[in-house]
């Protein structure tokens, strides 16, 4: 189905409910807030920031989603096609090695915290100890 472009014209008491099933109808599109009085405009231009950080913020959670779908895609054909290979590293899940990295002798150091380049209790081997 089509979305219904609307604009909703006054920003008081009904424009707002009007505003409010327009922004939360999957079937329209909310497209202007047309108001005069100057403190329900900032009130409408708070909604349409919200609006646009709300879109963005579900552009990043589908790209995010579509970029783990692919990974698992690769980490299943990449253990398809290497079964000894993962069967030899202890790897059976078949996820990435780095999820297996702290007890798998074959992927981790001597610290079984993997290759991280940490000791003494997570401080970084590139600074230098107090006292």
């Amino acid at each position: 189905m089509k979305k219904v472009n609307v604009a909703v014209i006054g920003f008081g008491h009904l424009g707002r409910w009007h505003t409010q099933k327009a922004y939360n109808n999957e079937n329209s599109n909310l497209v202007a807030i047309v108001e005069s009085f100057a403190p329900n405009q900032k009130k409408a231009k708070e909604i349409a920031e919200f609006k646009k950080a709300e879109k963005e913020r579900k552009k990043r959670e589908k790209a995010a989603a579509e970029q783990a779908a692919r990974e698992a895609n690769t980490a299943k054909r990449a253990m398809a096609a290497n079964p000894e290979v993962y069967r030899n590293a202890g790897i059976t899940s078949g996820g990435f090695a780095s999820q297996n990295t702290g007890t798998n002798e074959n992927f981790s150091n001597k610290s079984g915290r993997g290759r991280t380049g940490y000791n003494k209790g997570g401080l970084a081997t590139m600074f230098k100890l107090k006292g």
